[in-house]
């Protein structure tokens, strides 16, 4: 006789769960005939017979109310047939014996309902709206079954069976999250998750590994690489649905709440930029005497003013210019513009910083020529934050040596200070934004400066360099192409 358990009558173990009358358990799918009224979870065991997932459609299709899942022993529970498992609407695949604690967790969920009939533990799917997932790995069958799992979240899904093309598409647009196999013949999933880590746009991006090795050894490895979980075979698709979701929806909650601190930060300062540029008019006003002679200590004072407002406005516009970047592409307005001419502008223009401090700037020019294809605004935005940055960190009384100089087909820039220098376990992210040692150092600074001016270098097709050593400066180069100025 074949066994059918009902935790109605059949077993005390199972009637002590507190889901009575509610669980059906089927060890031989034929001899179900019908399913008993009350019954919200059904587990049917079977071998993936054709016979049996025909039979499971058919009895899923005539009770869309019962929650159905499927169990059967390990043996059985190959890629393939979880797959074929989700394709007929089975969510859920457990291994047998049946631990009958997940029955017990299944109905400890559903004693939460609220009005609409919903388990507050329901997914927002429109929390994680047009996130954008890849999948790497080598087996098409544990592809397809991603897509499948992933299909309920209505997101963008991107699947590589190949880690080199995969690392290809990183290195051309942002993701929201990879899920990448260990163990793959071309590279393994620890490999692409290093290089992963130098892309432009992903450095970033939350990983989770998907891998067949359970040791703790792999474990670890991938949470040193900065995985956000570590997913094993065979496949539970509940805790894989879990997990994914609260990645990206955690992912989408620190966006939401850093666009809304950018947006903050950026309505501040374009609310700053109108009493600032009262005050420095009001200032200016003062100095050239047009409402009375000053005393010298009083025109030393108005100096001292006129100096602070100018660096808050520099700030403000940094803060507005890097607000610009983040919403779009900088669009460039290319001029021919001589670049020596420009830097004895920006010279001129940031005497305001140096005089207090009483540095000086030495500007040396080795090309005749240094007609340029540039955006003026840009550059001379770019120029005057490298001024500023070497002015930051020099001495009071410091030089500052500016040359223009040629490097094969291009012309160069550099901004070289004879200040503290930078630490080399800093330098690598001296062009991150909000990077400073203005802490450090008991000064003020944004640390806006040198990431805007990265922005603008690479607008315009250039590279800027980075030479630093601690007690003897720092050197910012940056390289501009030309075109054929002959």
């Amino acid at each position: 006789m074949h066994k059918i358990i009902n935790s109605i009558n059949e077993d005390e173990k199972y009637l002590k769960n507190n889901f009575h009358g509610k669980f059906l358990f089927v060890d031989n799918i034929s001899s179900l005939k019908s399913i008993p009224p009350g019954i919200e979870l059904c587990v049917l065991q079977t071998n993936f017979a054709k016979s049996d997932l025909k039979l499971i459609k058919k009895i899923k299709s005539q009770n869309p109310d019962i929650e159905f899942w499927i169990c059967s022993a390990p043996n059985y529970l190959s890629k393939e047939n979880i797959l074929t498992a989700n394709k007929i609407g089975i969510k859920t695949v457990i291994s047998s014996p049946v631990d009958y604690k997940m029955a017990e967790e299944f109905f400890n969920k559903h004693k939460n309902v609220n009005n609409s009939g919903k388990t507050l533990s329901d997914y927002n799917y429109s929390a994680i709206a047009n996130a954008k997932v890849m999948i790497v790995d080598d087996n098409i069958m544990n592809v397809e079954l991603l897509e499948e799992i992933l299909s309920d979240f209505k997101i963008k899904v991107y699947s590589f069976l190949k880690p080199k093309e995969a690392y290809q598409a990183m290195m051309r647009e942002k993701f929201d999250l990879f899920l990448l196999d260990v163990m793959m013949p071309e590279m393994s999933g620890f490999e692409l998750a290093k290089r992963v880590k130098d892309t432009p746009h992903n450095q970033n991006t939350p990983i989770i590994f998907i891998s067949a090795l359970s040791d703790s050894g792999n474990k670890i490895r991938g949470y040193d690489l900065g995985s956000y979980a570590y997913i094993e075979k065979p496949f539970d698709v509940n805790i894989i649905k879990s997990q994914i979701f609260n990645v990206l929806k955690n992912i989408k909650t620190q966006e939401m709440i850093h666009t809304n601190k950018e947006n903050f930060f950026a309505t501040i300062a374009h609310d700053l930029k109108t009493p600032i540029n009262a005050g420095i008019n009001a200032l200016n006003l003062l100095l050239n005497k047009n409402v009375g002679d000053l005393e010298e200590t009083q025109q030393e004072l108005v100096e001292d003013l006129l100096n602070s407002t100018k660096f808050m406005q520099d700030m403000v516009e940094n803060i507005l210019c890097k607000s610009k970047m983040d919403y779009n592409q900088i669009e460039l307005s290319k001029q021919i513009c001589p670049l020596k001419k420009l830097v004895e502008h920006c010279i001129d223009i940031t005497k305001y910083i140096l005089i207090p401090r009483k540095q000086k700037i030495r500007l040396e020019c080795e090309v005749e020529n240094t007609l340029l294809p540039i955006d003026y605004l840009e550059m001379k935005r770019a120029i005057h934050n490298l001024i500023a940055n070497a002015s930051e960190y020099s001495p009071d009384g410091g030089k500052i040596l500016i040359k223009i100089f040629e490097t094969g087909t291009n012309l160069a820039l550099s901004v070289q200070d004879y200040g503290r220098g930078i630490a080399l376990e800093y330098q690598k992210d001296v062009f991150s934004q909000y990077m400073t040692m203005a802490k450090k150092y008991k000064r003020i600074g944004s640390g806006l400066g040198l990431y805007i001016t990265k922005r603008i270098v690479e607008a315009h097709e250039g590279k800027i360099l980075l030479s630093s050593r601690v007690g003897y400066g720092t050197k910012i180069t940056v390289i501009l192409p030309t075109y054929n100025r002959e």
